[in-house]
């Protein structure tokens, strides 16, 4: 997949504003600017403990004409922080595999040959 080698943590994020900034500050401001919209787009999500969980649960609360039970509330935000934790893991060590897995490919490459030309006579 294309998209896959472009999804990264902190470290990754850190490298790619580190490229950006080097290539000028309109590029750094463009990459922040993406950065704010990918976390905005993010959060709104319907993922439990994040915003978009929360206008979920204010939905279905309408739809219901009642409050959800503190019980239901408290279960729900677990399922959500477990679900952000695992994908906080995923994400940092896909960031900590990305070194061994950019070493693993160049030894795989195939190795450059240097022919010399005869010299001409």
């Amino acid at each position: 997949m294309y998209y896959r080698e472009y999804v990264g943590g902190p470290i990754f994020i850190a490298q790619m504003a580190r490229d950006s900034a080097r290539k000028g500050i309109d590029n750094y401001l463009y990459f922040l600017a993406m950065i704010n919209i990918a976390i905005m787009a993010f959060n709104l999500m319907p993922i439990p403990l994040l915003d978009g969980g929360h206008i979920l649960l204010a939905l279905l609360e309408a739809v219901r004409r009642r409050a959800v039970s503190a019980t239901t509330y408290i279960n729900f935000q677990k399922v959500g922080l477990v679900f952000v934790g695992v994908l906080f893991v995923l994400i940092l060590s896909k960031d900590i595999m990305r070194p061994f897995q950019r070493m693993q490919a160049l030894g795989k490459a195939p190795a450059e040959s240097t022919t010399v030309a005869p010299p001409a006579r």
